[in-house]
Order: C-alpha cells, then sequence, then structure tokens
C-alpha cells in the first residue's frame, strides 16, 4: 500500500530503464521509477521518452510496451486482498518473494501477514537495484562518456528512492504504528536500526548525491565512492529492520484486530499519499 508510489507517485510517474551492459563486469544498471516534476532543458529532455501506466508495464516513446523485468515480487496483487481461506495452503502466491520471513517454505497465511509484505518488498527490491547500481558505477569513469550514468542514478534516487523510504516510514510513525498502539504494545526493537537511524543514512546518501547533481556528474570519483561505501551498510541495517518488522506486526495484528479495521487504517495512508484503493 504506502509505496505503491514507487509507480505512480501523484498518480504521475517515468521510468528510466538504461542498461547498461560492461564487456567484463557484465553487470546490470536499471533504474526504476521517477516522479515527473517540473524541469528545463536537459534532465526534462531526458526523462521524456518514457512513461509507466498503472500497471507496472514500461511505454516507450514509440508507443510499444514492455512488463518491467523487476517489479513487485508478489505476483498476483489481487490475490493479496483475497479474504482468508478456510484451507490448509496459502491462498497467496510466495515464489520469487525476497523476504527473510515468509517464502515457499513459510508462506503468508492471511492479511495479517500480508499487511507489511506488500510495501516491503518493493522497498527490498528497489534497494537492490540501488545497490547493484552503485556497484556498477566506475569510479575512474571518462566524463565525456560516462557521466549520464553518475547523473542518472543521483537523479533516481534524489527524486525517487529517497523520498519513498522517508514516507513509508512516516506512514508507519504518523498513522500504521499509532494505530496498533491503541490495543496493543510494540514491543522495542532488539537488534534492527530504528527509523530514525536509518532515515540519517539515506539523508547522508541524498547529500552526495545532491553533490553529482550538482556537478552534472562529472568528476565524481569521491561520490561514487562515498555511496559504494554507504549504500550496502544501508541495505544491511534496512533489511534487518524489515525483518523485525515482518516478524512483530503480525501476531499483534491477529490478537487485536479485524481485517476491516485494518483496511480502514490503510485507507487513512493511501489517502494522505493520494491514491484510493
Amino acid at each position: 500500500y504506502y509505496p505503491y508510489t514507487l509507480h505512480h507517485q501523484h498518480n504521475k510517474a517515468v521510468i528510466l530503464s538504461h542498461k547498461l551492459k560492461e564487456s567484463q563486469a557484465k553487470k546490470q544498471f536499471e533504474f526504476s521509477t521517477m516522479p515527473v516534476r517540473q524541469m528545463s532543458g536537459r534532465r526534462q529532455e531526458r526523462r521524456s521518452s518514457s512513461a509507466v501506466n498503472l500497471a507496472g508495464s514500461i511505454i516507450q516513446g514509440d508507443g510499444t510496451s514492455k512488463r518491467r523485468s523487476s517489479g513487485y515480487s508478489l505476483p498476483l496483487m489481487d490475490s493479496l486482498k483475497c479474504p482468508i481461506q478456510d484451507s490448509s495452503s496459502s491462498p497467496f502466491i510466495p515464489d520469487g518473494l525476497t523476504s527473510s520471513v515468509y517464502g515457499t517454505d513459510n508462506p503468508p497465511e492471511d492479511w495479517c501477514d500480508v499487511g507489511l509484505l506488500i510495501p516491503h518488498e518493493a522497498l527490498r527490491r528497489e534497494m537492490a537495484a540501488m545497490v547493484d547500481s552503485v556497484s556498477a558505477l566506475k569510479k575512474d569513469y571518462d566524463d565525456s562518456v560516462d557521466d549520464w550514468r553518475v547523473l542518472y542514478f543521483a537523479e533516481w534516487y534524489v527524486d525517487s528512492f529517497s523520498k519513498v523510504v522517508h514516507s513509508h516510514h512516516q506512514n508507519e510513525e504518523t498513522i500504521y504504528f499509532p494505530w496498533i498502539q491503541t490495543k496493543a504494545n510494540i514491543p522495542e526493537k532488539k537488534m534492527a536500526k530504528d527509523h530514525g537511524e536509518l532515515m540519517e543514512m539515506i539523508n547522508n546518501m541524498e547529500a552526495v548525491c545532491d553533490s553529482i547533481i550538482t556537478k552534472e556528474g562529472k568528476g565524481c570519483s569521491n561520490e561514487i565512492e562515498k555511496l559504494q561505501q554507504q549504500a550496502p551498510i544501508f541495505e544491511k541495517h534496512m533489511l534487518e529492520h524489515l525483518k523485525e518488522e515482518e516478524e512483530m506486526v503480525p501476531p499483534l495484528l491477529r490478537e487485536n484486530f479485524t481485517q476491516e479495521e485494518e483496511d480502514k487504517c490503510i485507507q487513512k495512508i493511501l489517502k494522505r499519499e493520494g491514491l484510493s484503493g
């Protein structure tokens, strides 16, 4: 629910999916959703060639379309809204989940399990793409040839990734968790970083990306080195954070709330994001 803005923030989004194939490293450098905002000149021209529809397909400038190579890991999103079924098998499709809590051996069973799993799956996939993209950058790149690679990553990070992560945490802190606390006590995190610590990491990387944008991607070897140091550390702590929430929240929901009550809370989150569901 919350980071559906990964695909249509402000109901308008664009995708830049530039696959950079290095003959030796053979690494894929892929960028996903970037929200449209008022821009001029070179940045707007680069972004106007692609747009994304709400189903997650990339609509190319020539009118053709193709499915995203990496999207939500819950293949049938509509199935997540199905009611709890009287069956020993899970009504959901666990194949491809990135969660370390749920998978084919331990599939989500009901709405309590799925509540946080939907946004967390989207975040984990975007984080993986972010780390892979940073790793593919070369510190000794040629400004005249590869500056756009560095600049595209920085713009995607600032315009999309950072905003989505901030929005996700804000929705949890101001809407979702306070709602849970009306009937249950949320245990303190034992191992994972809290939201404030994670946001500090996000902001530090955003400052580096702002520097890259200011330089228009030229002469950014120091910035690339910082990102390559910071991105994997952030991913590690974020994964631990998401794991603890997926272990902690479902039992609280199951013991204290109904699916209808949670849906009302989710509607508040969607409304805050300018969406409906």
